[in-house]
């Protein structure tokens, strides 16, 4: 996986752009008998919503300091997300990737992240982490609908064997982000 991503949002067109290409390459690849894999393409998206997010909170500027993402729950990435993703040219964005177990202090050490993946969809489980997140400049992604209904902002679906996600835009302002309206247009559907 290359890091391609750029530091401001500034260059947010020209990302637009490649993540566009990247979207519209996918089906050919699946056409040629090379389909991407669902976390693959995961990945790239997890990778590029750093592209399209503003965090609030000076702490989580990006830009000098790298893009931190936790992994919560069991891991369904593996290789594809390595640990650390150094930057390929000076003004792109360096990603460090962190496994977290289920079971740490939400207050704590995964409110450190600027994005957190959830693997976890049990609603047991997952409520309260993202209960405990709430107002914390974390972007929060997980798997399915009802992700976004228990305090989640991004979520990741399966249709027609595409990877799509949507956006729960009232969870992102509670959580201080501020989501580019491009990526927004790219959503399969945005909750206001």
């Amino acid at each position: 996986m290359q890091p391609y991503f750029k530091k401001t949002m500034n260059n947010n067109r020209i990302s637009l752009y490649g993540f566009l290409l990247f979207l519209m390459i996918i089906p050919s690849w699946q056409a040629s008998g090379k389909p991407l894999a669902e976390y693959e393409v995961k990945v790239a998206f997890l990778l590029k919503f750093a592209s399209f997010v503003e965090w609030s909170n000076n702490e989580k500027t990006i830009g000098s300091n790298p893009v931190l993402i936790g992994v919560v729950g069991k891991d369904p990435f593996g290789s594809l997300l390595p640990s650390n993703i150094p930057p390929e040219e000076p003004d792109f964005l360096e990603f460090s990737v962190t496994r977290v177990s289920s079971t740490v202090n939400p207050e704590g050490e995964i409110s450190k992240f600027h994005i957190l993946y959830f693997s976890e969809t049990d609603p047991s489980t997952l409520s309260p982490m993202l209960e405990k997140l709430n107002g914390k400049a974390v972007l929060t992604v997980g798997e399915g609908e009802t992700f976004l209904t228990s305090g989640g902002i991004v979520s990741f679906s399966l249709e027609n064997n595409r990877v799509r996600f949507q956006v729960n835009l009232k969870n992102a302002k509670k959580a201080n982000l501020k989501i580019s309206s491009q990526l927004l247009n790219l959503a399969r559907f945005v909750i206001r």
